[in-house]
């Protein structure tokens, strides 16, 4: 399984929201200039993201997006599911129809259970954490600047 550029980027987007929404929503072209994507690139982030209802959007001159649930809520694996689809490493984990020798595969059980705890990882890898994360790094790249 490869994360493409949408569910990669559509994480550091919603990541960027919680970081710097503070009760207010957070314009699409100040997110599109901190992470270097483009705001038509965004907006084909932010509407599957809006329509499974993580994202509330504003529109008007102070709008923008908003999450619309804690950050504590919102999951990695969520987020990769709505826009990439199923989460598997094989296409018959995710349809035993697209292999003729599913039934028999003593392999598909390795897969399955390698499958089961990516799954598990990313499930436990919250909005929350990855902001805590940010901010640990900021520290760390803060700290270590000589002169």
């Amino acid at each position: 399984m490869r994360v493409s550029t949408k569910g990669r980027y559509g994480l550091r987007v919603l990541l960027d929201i919680a970081l710097h929404q503070q009760d207010r929503p957070v314009a699409l072209r100040d997110i599109a200039e901190r992470q270097d994507i483009s705001q038509k690139y965004i907006w084909q982030v932010v509407s599957p993201l809006k329509a499974a209802g993580l994202l509330n959007t504003v529109r008007g001159a102070q709008g923008g997006c908003l999450l619309a649930r804690d950050p504590d809520q919102i999951t990695m694996l969520e987020v990769v599911e709505i826009l990439e689809g199923p989460v598997a490493l094989l296409d018959c984990l995710k349809d035993e129809a697209l292999c003729r020798r599913s039934s028999a595969c003593s392999t598909q059980m390795a897969w399955r259970k390698v499958t089961k705890a990516m799954r598990k990882a990313m499930g436990e890898v919250t909005l929350k954490k990855l902001m805590r994360w940010q901010n640990e790094c900021e520290e760390n790249s803060s700290s270590s600047y000589v002169i």
